[in-house]
């Protein structure tokens, strides 16, 4: 009986304690009266953190909760906008100064974009632009333009026995 009287005291003193302690609420540095969570509706949580400072009787927790805000808010006018095109998969390089450019995919050297074109960007596994003047751009000749297009090697899938 003596144990459950204890048991019984102790139990009622941590609620007690419990009870004393003091929770705050900050949502992006306001504080919150009050809270039951409506506060944070339309939100979406960035940071989330808790504090407990003191112990006991005197501890205060601190939820310091940082948001995006789902909706954001846009002033001014819109011009009509013109349709995108579709995107097409077709891989173009851009030559403003229209010189000549070799496309050495896995060692062969092309002289159109058509091979480049024809490559899976899922089969690439490494491009590199050859820089104006170097050994390795020179053997190409003058104002030509040197892209490295390494694939990616396949294996053929082993055959069930």
């Amino acid at each position: 009986m003596k144990k459950i009287l204890l048991l019984s005291i102790c139990l009622l003193a941590g609620v007690w304690t419990l009870s004393a302690q003091q929770t705050i609420y900050i949502i992006d540095n306001e504080t919150v009266e009050n809270f039951d969570g409506s506060q944070l509706k339309d939100k979406t949580i960035r940071d989330y953190k808790i504090t407990t400072k003191g112990s006991g009787r005197n501890a205060i927790t601190v939820h310091a909760i940082t948001t995006w805000q789902s909706v954001l808010s846009v002033t001014g006018s819109f011009k009509s906008l013109e349709p995108l095109a579709p995107i097409d998969s077709t891989v173009r390089i851009i030559n403003p100064a229209k010189r000549q450019i070799v496309y050495v995919i896995d060692g062969v050297p092309h002289e159109t974009a058509s091979a480049f074109n024809s490559i899976s960007p899922l089969d690439i596994d490494n491009i590199t632009v050859i820089k104006d003047g170097s050994p390795e751009q020179r053997k190409y000749g003058e104002n030509i333009g040197v892209i490295v297009i390494t694939t990616k090697k396949r294996t053929a899938p082993a055959r069930a026995k």
